[in-house]
């Protein structure tokens, strides 16, 4: 009795395996990466994390665009507590790929209009069709205003 259900779990597997290689199946396949059609970043890196107002800070990370053709960041700058928001699009660096490697942008708080406190730094990227990637979000402490 044991050895018939043992046969008929093993022909069972086996149908099931069988369907899943058949032709046009692709059930055993990754994932093709080229069927995806945003941008993705990681490893966002805030750095130095406290500045003073007028001192520049870098925000940088890593990135991957299927077709190759990232047109620009999006990133916003909120402080804690606030409603409001700095939003910035600065252009794709000149002379780094648009597929993928590691981007980095400058930023600074102007002495005039920036209080001070812990502001999140949330990053994007768009690429040339209009997709839109993943968002990233690091933190930077504007340590004085003017």
């Amino acid at each position: 009795m044991l050895s018939r259900k043992l046969l008929v779990v093993f022909a069972a597997t086996l149908a099931v395996g069988s369907l899943a290689v058949a032709p046009g199946c692709n059930w055993l396949s990754g994932s093709d990466s080229g069927s995806r059609l945003s941008p993705f970043i990681s490893s966002l890196i805030v750095s130095p994390s406290a500045v003073l107002c007028g001192q520049k800070f870098s925000v940088s990370f890593r990135y991957d665009d299927p077709q190759g053709d990232i047109a620009n960041a999006l990133v916003t700058l909120q402080r804690s507590g606030d409603t409001a928001a700095r939003e910035e699009a600065p252009a794709w660096p000149a002379g780094i790929s648009t597929s993928s490697g590691t981007a980095k942008f400058d930023f600074t708080f102007p002495c005039a209009d920036s209080k001070g406190g812990v502001w999140s730094i949330t990053v994007r990227v768009q690429d040339e069709r209009g997709h839109i990637s993943n968002s990233l979000t690091g933190t930077v402490r504007l340590t004085a205003a003017g």
